[in-house]
């Protein structure tokens, strides 16, 4: 781990110029994602804004030469003052903008868990990083026994059912069987004809990846946590939303011959991002985030990055890493 200065050790525009690159907090609930942006800025701007400016400005001033006044009335020196034209009471706040975007996709207002920003040059790159299709890791708990409308617990209820024949082995033959309908949909978005020889190869070497414009795709699913009514689902997705992976649970609950609501969706991972990265609410403060930049910048430069297309060529994405190749080069 690098080692930051404290904050208290820089001035203004020091502080400014180390927030660049990526770091993730820990997105609570009934919080937005943008209200999450919102705040992590004004905390930034604030806390750089509360560090010494430095060096003050000055001007020069013509006074009467009160040590020879009694001699020539008329005498006068020149002396340095201060500048109350830059003096903070006068001129307000220096720092007023701050570059800052979401890296992470598929949050919305109910969900909570890893959610990564970046900041200033970052900014930059967050299209690529979204294109890369790194897969995320949620951990989704349901509730079985009723449905809503919306699919999580908030929601009207429409309908109820038993649930005493539900077992956490028929939860894992349902998500099987929801892993093997996604697996269609991977080969249908790979761009390969299913019936080739090409295909065959990717798949036995796990190089099968869906590119362009596709949808929400399930990778992985286990049921880790199964106490009636509750149980807890783990998925490894791309290009998901909350609310699609609400809409899973109350499939599997239908699959299953009975219902079940989402309770709560957390973000475990977010790519090469995880929960021990996050800032959590008490640590959105300036010397936590130059922390947090030491530590998740040299993720975003390791060859799980890279777009889909250069993965499955290992010895491309070797060579790349070997080269030390940043994400911003590559994009490029």
């Amino acid at each position: 781990m690098a080692v930051v200065r404290r904050s208290k050790d820089l001035i203004q525009w020091e502080a400014f110029d180390r927030l660049r690159g990526y770091f993730t907090v820990y997105k609570p609930s009934d919080v937005s994602p943008l209200q999450v942006r919102a705040r992590v800025k004004h905390a930034l701007m604030r806390d750089v804004n509360a560090l010494p400016e430095g060096r003050q400005q000055s001007v020069v001033r013509i006074v009467p030469d009160e040590a020879r006044i009694e001699e020539n009335p008329s005498a006068l020196t020149a002396i340095t003052v201060p500048s109350m034209r830059a003096h903070p009471l006068v001129r307000g706040d220096r720092y007023k903008g701050l570059r800052i975007g979401i890296l992470s996709e598929g949050h919305d207002l109910r969900s909570s868990g890893v959610m990564a920003m970046a900041l200033q040059e970052g900014v930059d790159k967050v299209e690529f990083y979204q294109q890369a299709r790194v897969p995320s890791i949620y951990r989704v708990h349901g509730r079985l026994g009723f449905a809503t409308f919306s699919h999580d617990i908030e929601g009207k209820i429409v309908e109820k059912s038993t649930y005493d024949h539900v077992t956490k082995a028929r939860i894992q033959r349902v998500l099987s069987g929801l892993l093997r309908m996604s697996q269609k949909d991977i080969i249908r978005h790979s761009g390969v004809n299913i019936q080739s020889q090409e295909a065959y190869e990717l798949a036995s070497r796990n190089l099968l990846q869906p590119s362009g414009d596709i949808p929400c795709l399930l990778l992985d699913m286990r049921c880790t946590t199964f106490e009636p009514p509750d149980f807890e689902i783990e998925i490894q997705c791309v290009r998901e939303t909350a609310q699609y992976l609400r809409k899973i649970i109350n499939n599997i609950g239908l699959f299953l011959r009975t219902n079940a609501v989402s309770v709560k969706v957390r973000k475990i991972q977010d790519g090469p991002f995880k929960l021990e990265h996050s800032l959590l609410r008490k640590d959105w403060r300036l010397d936590p985030v130059l922390g947090a930049l030491s530590i998740c910048n040299p993720l975003m430069r390791t060859a799980n990055l890279l777009p889909l297309e250069l993965q499955k060529d290992s010895v491309l994405s070797q060579q790349i890493v070997q080269d030390n190749i940043s994400i911003n080069e590559v994009g490029e």
